[in-house]
């Protein structure tokens, strides 16, 4: 069975009604989110499948290396239908999308998908990027579903990343924390963790 890796990444945006907490807004580069997230999305395709939350941000970054490397089959997308309005075109690339029922409001539909989401798979590794307080969410509920599994913050993409990092930092050996807390180097990072773990 191949391995199937989980991405959890965001960029933080405000929008009508939600603001940009500064722990997140102060602390994050968009620069190393996109790339983090690309150099995710080359290795784990190189490695089996991904898996990720249809963020409106990601998603056309995904699509993009999944195309280059003729592997659009090997990603899964989880969307809840309580944002179909706001899904993102690139979502129709993919055949494998999973859409999760719409609860009373967002939060509980955010809940939804991501149980389901995090269910899905036995994963063999969960990388954090960027993002907001689904990222820290998402965190919570993949160690807790996925006990075993390697998951790491990516801290110099900031935000929320960065707090899980910091929260963290003393579960990874020193090597292993040198890297996710300063190397931009993406591609050799991922590699090493997501073929090799911790």
């Amino acid at each position: 069975m191949s391995r199937a890796v989980f991405l959890s990444a965001g960029i933080p945006v405000a929008r009508p009604g939600r603001a940009i907490k500064p722990v997140y807004r102060d602390t994050a580069d968009v620069i190393a989110i996109r790339e983090a997230t690309r150099a995710v999305a080359a290795v784990a395709l190189a490695a089996g499948e991904l898996v990720f939350g249809g963020h409106p941000a990601i998603t056309p970054l995904i699509r993009q290396i999944a195309e280059s490397l003729d592997s659009v089959e090997r990603i899964t997308i989880f969307q809840s239908a309580y944002f179909r309005r706001f899904y993102p075109p690139d979502v129709r690339t993919f055949s494998n999308v999973h859409e999760t029922l719409a609860g009373p409001d967002e939060v509980v539909s955010l809940r939804e998908m991501r149980q389901r989401m995090l269910e899905f798979r036995p994963y063999s590794v969960g990388i954090f990027i960027g993002g907001m307080e689904g990222v820290e969410d998402e965190w919570a509920l993949f160690r807790q579903l996925h006990p075993h599994a390697a998951a790491f913050p990516i801290a110099t993409t900031g935000a929320a990343a960065r707090r899980l990092f910091d929260e963290q930092i003393a579960t990874f050996d020193p090597a292993l924390r040198q890297g996710l807390q300063h190397s931009r180097a993406y591609a050799s990072l991922m590699r090493r963790l997501i073929s090799g773990g911790q």
